[in-house]
């Protein structure tokens, strides 16, 4: 399985992607500055679908 993770280092947005099976380690396969749509899709998912309840 293959997730990747938005995450704010050093005030950049950067992504992080890694895979993993279960019952074994995780492996980073990536770890990068977010993309231009990148950054676009997050901070709309931020303004309109974010719930922090």
């Amino acid at each position: 399985m293959r997730k990747q993770v938005f995450s704010y280092v050093f005030d950049e947005l950067t992504v992080l992607t890694l895979v993993y099976q279960p019952s074994e380690i995780p492996h980073i396969i990536s770890f990068r500055h977010a993309h231009k749509d990148e950054r676009e899709i997050y901070y709309d998912w931020l303004e309109n679908d974010y719930n922090d309840t």
